[in-house]
């Protein structure tokens, strides 16, 4: 490995651990009717309770919720900008400076760095990225196509993804080339041009989508990316069983889960 890729690696390190203090203050300045707001638009929220294939679920929703969630005309993460008082020029400042860039997209790999990341290009806006990310670059195949959201800091050196990715096999993705031009454009100008409203809308149906499809259950909950076995070209995957109400509750208050996001209140 040669000494830019190590000092890429080792700033891609730095501010994932910043990254995740940032994710649990924004997720504390969410209005308390957030996450069941998002979880109806998800699919995931009914008659008062989550009903999940998964706890992966969770944290896609909470991704959704700090990104695509407004209020004011406004997301969490600008909301904080706004509000609080960041150091310039801080990794804090960097991160949040990406995720005001955000994009949430489909992303198709074609090829892989192990130990180091993936070279994808994004089906909606034809462009080529390169996202570091260790697990990934280690789980996933060439070929292999992932719905999630990036970003991008220091001056677009590279490429991380907020962890929460789903994998699109080849049925959801013959719906997607049909459906997304139909109700977002066909142009990667539109995607590209697109209002937060407009873009939140279509996080949202491409996650509901996959949430359906029961993509969630083919993640490995342990890293960041994706099991071996969700490989869309030997996909076998058994569903996991429901939260039930006494169980602890998948966000991870230690609350029970109707005392928690379960309740109907």
């Amino acid at each position: 490995m040669d000494k830019s890729t190590e000092k890429k690696l080792a700033r891609y390190q730095q501010l994932r651990a910043t990254g995740k203090n940032l994710h649990d203050t924004l997720l504390d300045r969410l209005p308390k009717n957030a996450l069941k707001e998002c979880g109806k638009i998800l699919g995931i929220y009914h008659r008062g309770t989550f009903v999940l294939n998964s706890e992966y679920e969770m944290s896609v929703l909470m991704d959704y919720c700090i990104y695509d969630y407004r209020w004011g005309g406004q997301n969490v993460v600008e909301r904080y900008v706004a509000r609080a008082s960041i150091e310039p020029n801080s990794d804090e400042s960097i991160l949040l400076d990406a995720m005001l860039q955000a994009r949430y997209s489909l992303f198709a790999i074609d090829e892989i760095v192990t130990g180091v990341g993936i070279q994808t290009h994004d089906l909606l806006k034809g462009d080529s990225i390169f996202i570091i990310d260790i697990a990934l670059s280690e789980t996933v195949v060439e070929g292999f196509i992932l719905a999630g959201r990036i970003i991008t800091p220091d001056n677009g050196e590279f490429s991380m993804t907020t962890g929460a990715l789903l994998p699109v096999d080849a049925a959801v993705l013959k719906r997607f080339a049909k459906e997304i031009p139909e109700r977002f454009g066909e142009e990667a100008d539109d995607i590209d041009k697109m209002s937060p409203e407009k873009a939140a809308k279509l996080s949202g149906f491409i996650i509901r989508t996959l949430f359906e499809s029961d993509a969630s259950s083919r993640i490995s909950h342990e890293c960041s990316g994706m099991s071996h076995e969700a490989d869309t070209r030997h996909e076998v995957a058994e569903a996991k069983p429901k939260v039930g109400r006494n169980d602890p509750c998948p966000c991870g208050s230690g609350k029970k889960f109707k005392k928690c996001c379960g309740g109907s209140h």
